[in-house]
C-alpha cells in the first residue's frame, strides 16, 4: 500500500460529522438523487465500471483499491458530491476523497498533467458559481482561494516533470497553453460576475496572478523547444494546428446557439476571424519549413480560441448575469491571451 493510500485511509479514519452535518448531508443527497435518478440499475453500473476499469488498466491493484474505496465511501455520496461547492457538507468528500481517487488513477506524467489541469478548471468554475449564486462568504472565499492555489501549484509541479522528459516537452507546452488560456478566460468571467461583488476581487487577482505565472513558464518552455530543428517540431506543429482548429470550430458552434447568437457582437466575430487568420499564418509558416514559428503561432491561436470559449461557456451557464453584458470580446488577446486591461496591468 502506497503512502498516498495510507493518507486517504488515515483521513477517513479521523473524519467525523456532527449531527447537523449528517442531517444536512442526508437531505442534500436525497434531494440530489430525486433530481438525478439512475438510468440503469446500480449493480449493472458497478459491474460495468469495475470490470472495464480493471480489464483496461495495467495498474489493477490501484484500480481495485480505488473501486473498493468508492464503495466504502458510498456511490451515491460520491456522485452527489460532484456538484458540491465550498461551504457544502459534501465538498470535503469531493476534494479529499473523490478527487484523490481520480488522481491516483492518473499514473503517467501526461495523465497527471491532464488531471491537474482539469482539477484547476473545476476550482475556477466553483469560484464563478459562488459569485454568481451570491454564496461567497468569507469562509467560502478563503476555501476556494486555497484550493485554486493548491491546484495551480500541483499543475506546475507535474507539468515541469512532463517537460523534463524528452518525449513530453511539447505536450508540456500545450498543457501550459491550455491552462494559461483557461485562467485568462475565467479571470474575464470573474471580472464580469464580480463587477458588483467586491468580496470576489481577491479571487480575481489570484487567478490573474496564476495566469501570468503560467504564461511566463509557458513562454520559457516554448523558447526551449522551438530552438530544436528536428522532425519532432514539425509533428508538434501539425498537432497544434489540429488543436487550434478544434477550438475554433467549438467557438463557432457555441456562437451559433440561440442564447449566444441573440447577444453576439462585432467583437466576437472579430475574435473568431483573428483566430482563423492566425491559423492561416501558421499554415504558411509550416509550408515554408518554419516549423518552430508555426508551432508558436498555432499555440497562440489555440489560447485565443480557448479563452473565448471559456467566456461563451460561462455565458451559457450564467444567462441571467450575462444577459445585460456584451458577448466575450477581443482576441487581441491573441499572442498573450490577455485582455487590454490585463495587458496594461502586466506592463
Amino acid at each position: 500500500m502506497t503512502e498516498e493510500f495510507r493518507d486517504i485511509l488515515g483521513s477517513l479514519k479521523n473524519a467525523a460529522l456532527t449531527e447537523s452535518e449528517r442531517v444536512s448531508m442526508r437531505n442534500e443527497l436525497v434531494a440530489f438523487m430525486a433530481e438525478h435518478p439512475a438510468r440503469t440499475p446500480l449493480f449493472m453500473r458497478l459491474a460495468e465500471s469495475f470490470y472495464f476499469g480493471i480489464a483496461s488498466s495495467r495498474f489493477a491493484p490501484a484500480t481495485v483499491f480505488a473501486a473498493s474505496l468508492v464503495l466504502v465511501v458510498g456511490i451515491g455520496t460520491s456522485y452527489a458530491a460532484e456538484a458540491a461547492l465550498p461551504g457544502d457538507p459534501l465538498y470535503g468528500v469531493k476534494i479529499h476523497v473523490k478527487e484523490k481517487i481520480e488522481g491516483m488513477l492518473a499514473t503517467t506524467a501526461h495523465a497527471k498533467t491532464q488531471w491537474n489541469a482539469k482539477r484547476l478548471t473545476r476550482r475556477l468554475e466553483e469560484a464563478e458559481e459562488l459569485v454568481a449564486k451570491n454564496r461567497l462568504t468569507p469562509l467560502a472565499r478563503a476555501e476556494i482561494e486555497t484550493q485554486i492555489n493548491a491546484a495551480s501549484a500541483d499543475f506546475d509541479t507535474v507539468v515541469m516533470k512532463l517537460a523534463s522528459k524528452e518525449e513530453g516537452e511539447f505536450d508540456a507546452v500545450s498543457a501550459q497553453s491550455n491552462v494559461e488560456a483557461s485562467l485568462v478566460g475565467h479571470a474575464r468571467v470573474l471580472a464580469k460576475l464580480s463587477a458588483h461583488v467586491p468580496e470576489a476581487r481577491p479571487i480575481l487577482q489570484t487567478v490573474r496572478a496564476h495566469a501570468e505565472v503560467t504564461g511566463n513558464a509557458r513562454t520559457s518552455n516554448e523558447r526551449s523547444v522551438l530552438a530544436k530543428k528536428d522532425r519532432k517540431v514539425r509533428v508538434a506543429a501539425a498537432d497544434s494546428r489540429v488543436g487550434a482548429d478544434v477550438e475554433l470550430r467549438e467557438v463557432r458552434a457555441l456562437a451559433a446557439t440561440p442564447e449566444i447568437a441573440a447577444t453576439s457582437t462585432h467583437d466576437l466575430a472579430s475574435s473568431t476571424e483573428e483566430v482563423e487568420t492566425a491559423i492561416y499564418e501558421g499554415d504558411a509558416q509550416l509550408r515554408s519549413g518554419k516549423y518552430g514559428e508555426a508551432f508558436g503561432t498555432y499555440q497562440a491561436a489555440f489560447r485565443a480560441a480557448r479563452a473565448v470559449k471559456v467566456n461563451l461557456d460561462a455565458q451559457m451557464r450564467f444567462k441571467e448575469r450575462f444577459s445585460s453584458q456584451p458577448a466575450p470580446a477581443s482576441a487581441t488577446l491573441m499572442m498573450d491571451a490577455s485582455t487590454p486591461e490585463e495587458g496594461a496591468a502586466r506592463r
